[in-house]
């Protein structure tokens, strides 16, 4: 077994700016990352005879990134970038569904009819709003 733990600063990346700056983004030091990981291999001979081998290889890797810190310790909504997350994270309403017939008045109630994309509201408040968007998981796209 192999276990590795890699830590990178002055790691620079593409970080949006406002559209107002002219700039869509510039190389920026967006912080520290740390790496965690093994990898597990097992080698069986199965069959061994003076005309057949048969041996069989299995290999198991486990690799977790994570963001320990950010210029200020603050979050980069923008950028996508979230102290203890991947660097590339998705960051939206979490959807859990869609809204029912059934539904209709609650529904309303958040301004949405049946048919729209339900989204959880986190915090309860019976509002849909910036405060209810979620780390909902890593872009494995990038």
């Amino acid at each position: 077994m192999i276990t590795t733990i890699q830590k990178t600063d002055n790691l620079l990346y593409l970080v949006k700016l406002p559209a107002t700056t002219g700039a869509t983004s510039i190389q920026g030091n967006v912080g520290k990352t740390r790496n965690t990981g093994f990898e597990v291999s097992l080698r069986t001979v199965n069959i061994e005879s003076k005309s057949f081998s048969w041996t069989s290889n299995f290999t198991y890797t486990r690799n977790r990134e994570r963001i320990v810190d950010l210029p200020n310790g603050i979050n980069d909504v923008a950028s996508g970038f979230f102290i203890g997350s991947p660097v590339r994270s998705f960051y939206d309403y979490e959807k859990i569904g869609i809204w029912q017939i059934a539904d209709s008045a609650l529904a309303r109630s958040y301004g949405y009819k049946p048919g729209d994309i339900r989204v959880k509201d986190q915090n309860g408040d019976k509002k849909i709003t910036a405060a209810d968007d979620r780390i909902i998981g890593p872009d494995i796209c990038s």
